[in-house]
């Protein structure tokens, strides 16, 4: 069996392989890809501190509020 080529197909594979590469070779994020980073970064942030909070609070009413 062989594979029979025209013109298109080879256009369209040599294309294929071209966005193949581009994509491959993209290693530098964007200013979207940053700024997700950064608000992920925060909402943990955020989360920690709201849990340390949590943790305060708890052992305030363990104590029955003594030395709080």
């Amino acid at each position: 069996m062989t594979l029979s080529t025209t013109p298109f197909t080879r256009r369209a594979g040599i294309a294929a392989l071209f966005a193949l590469a581009l994509l491959a070779g993209c290693d530098k994020q964007g200013p979207a890809e940053k700024t997700g980073e950064a608000i992920d970064d925060a909402a943990r942030g955020a989360v920690e501190q709201i849990e340390e909070a949590g943790e305060q609070i708890q052992n305030c009413v363990d104590k029955d509020g003594q030395d709080c």
